[in-house]
């Protein structure tokens, strides 16, 4: 034993578990640091969509406020054309009517043939699933 109190058998030891200890320190304190910045980013992204969600609401009652102006103007126009003040009130609902009907036919159709399409694409992969099966064999897969 040494004046300090060590053996110096041990010292060469000592300078690896140091630098491995110090090594280990730093990874730890960089992996705290990386979860705190993506749990900062996070925030920052949770905020922007919440804002955005906001946005688009306001956008919607605006564009709802709009439509019923467009649509007493229209109103207007059918009086001026010469309807009564009802029928005017009837033909431009009827019209607004039939215009949401067909958007909601047409968006119908695409979301069946999305789903249409997801179906293909789930009978293609389980075709090509098979096929390498059965060109690897039983003792690949």
């Amino acid at each position: 034993m040494t004046q300090s109190g060590r053996d110096p058998r041990l010292s060469g030891l000592v300078g690896p578990f140091v630098a491995l200890f110090r090594v280990v320190t730093a990874a730890g304190g960089l992996l705290s640091t990386e979860a705190a910045l993506a749990k900062a980013e996070a925030k920052q992204a949770a905020g922007d969509v919440v804002r955005g969600l906001v946005m688009v609401l306001v956008a919607a009652v605006i564009s709802m406020v709009a439509l019923n102006m467009l649509a007493m103007a229209g109103v207007d126009a059918l009086i001026w054309a010469g309807l009564s003040p009802g029928w005017a009130r009837f033909a431009m609902g009827g019209g607004l009517l039939l215009l949401a009907l067909i958007l909601v036919s047409v968006a119908k159709g695409r979301f069946n043939a999305s789903q249409r399409m997801s179906g293909h694409i789930g009978e293609r992969v389980n075709s090509n699933v098979a096929l390498l099966r059965r060109e690897m064999g039983p003792r690949d897969v």
